[in-house]
C-alpha cells in the first residue's frame, strides 16, 4: 500500500441544493458536519463524504476546529452513532494532505495552507491528517495529526447549508 497521499482533486458536482445530506448531522455557523458509518482511507473518506455532497472538513483556525468537535460532542444526534461511545468521538479523517512531506499540509479542495496551529504546534511529516482528542496534557484538547493515507478513520464530513 502507497503512504503517498492520493492527488488533490476538485470536488465532483452534486445535485443536492439544501440540507445536510446525511443524518445525524450536526450544524454550526452555516455548515453541516456529519461523521461516516465505518471507518475508510483517506481517499475512501474523501470519496464518501464526495458521494454525501460534501466534502471532508476544513477549519479555518484552533478555534473552529475546537468549537465543532464540541458541537458534534455534545449532540444527542451523532451520539447514537455506532463509532460514538459516552459522547466521546473517534479520530476522524479531514481534508488537510501534505503531498511533499514537507511541513506543508494543504487542504485537499482548494489547496490553501492548514494553519500549523492545528497540530497543536509541531507539524508532521506524514502524507495526511486527522483530527484527534488528545487526553495526554494537562487540558484535553483536539488537534490535527499526521499519518498515513491508508489508515483507517471515519471521515468528518462538512457541507456548507444554503
Amino acid at each position: 500500500m502507497s503512504t503517498n497521499p492520493p492527488p488533490t482533486t476538485t470536488a465532483k458536482m452534486c445535485s443536492m441544493t439544501v440540507g445536510c445530506p446525511f443524518y445525524p448531522a450536526a450544524r454550526l455557523d452555516g455548515q453541516c458536519y456529519f461523521i461516516g458509518n465505518s471507518p475508510l482511507s483517506w481517499s475512501n473518506a474523501k470519496a464518501f463524504c464526495e458521494s454525501h455532497c460534501s466534502h471532508l472538513a476544513v477549519f479555518q483556525d484552533l478555534n473552529q476546529l475546537r468549537l465543532t468537535m464540541e458541537v458534534l460532542h455534545l449532540s444527542d444526534a451523532i451520539s447514537n452513532l455506532p463509532a460514538v461511545h459516552n459522547h466521546i468521538l473517534p479520530d476522524m479523517y479531514v481534508d488537510a494532505v501534505n503531498p511533499t512531506r514537507s511541513n506543508h499540509f494543504l487542504w485537499s479542495t482548494t489547496n490553501q495552507t492548514v494553519s500549523p496551529t492545528l497540530f497543536g504546534g509541531s507539524t508532521p511529516h506524514h502524507p495526511c491528517a486527522f483530527v484527534h482528542h488528545s487526553r495526554h496534557s494537562i487540558h484535553s484538547a483536539w488537534q490535527l495529526e499526521g499519518t498515513v493515507c491508508s489508515q483507517m478513520y471515519y471521515p468528518l464530513c462538512q457541507r456548507r447549508l444554503e
